[in-house]
């Protein structure tokens, strides 16, 4: 009988089991967005880079070449009809931006004003000099018709 007594002890078999762990709260299935990607994720500038270069993609070079590209045309424009409403400058600027698929930056408006300006400045000192060969053009033809 102690044999059995021994055995019984050990192996706990006339002792009640503990109750299970109750289930965890039900919070619904996880927000999943396209390929399993937690729908708060937001991929920053590095992630993004890092994933176009892992498929062979240079996405460096070619936005800011692209976005010198859409500077110069937005500038262009701006200069010609000499925008003034800075707003205006800005909303122009980010639609052609966003058109291109590009990301705006705030060094890209500061781009934008200072080539507007330099194509402002080109402007006003051609019709200057124009100007000034027009009234020597005008002096000269007076000088010739008062010696004659």
């Amino acid at each position: 009988m102690l044999l059995f007594g021994t055995l019984y002890w050990r192996t706990g078999a006339g002792t009640p089991l503990p109750p299970p762990p109750p289930p965890p709260a039900d919070t619904g299935p996880p927000q999943l967005v396209g390929g399993g990607i937690p729908h708060d994720y937001v991929p920053s500038r590095r992630d993004i880079s890092r994933a176009r270069k892992r498929f062979g993609l240079d996405d460096g070079a070619d936005r800011e070449v692209v976005a010198a590209t859409v500077i110069a045309d937005v500038a262009a424009r701006q200069a010609l009809r000499l925008e003034r409403d800075e707003h205006k400058r800005f909303e122009e600027l980010l639609r052609e931006l966003q058109l291109q698929g590009i990301e705006f930056d705030a060094r890209y408006l500061e781009a934008l004003n200072i080539q507007r300006e330099r194509l402002i400045d080109a402007e006003i000192a051609a019709r200057l000099k124009l100007k000034l060969e027009d009234e020597e053009l005008i002096i000269l033809l007076l000088m010739a018709a008062s010696v004659a």
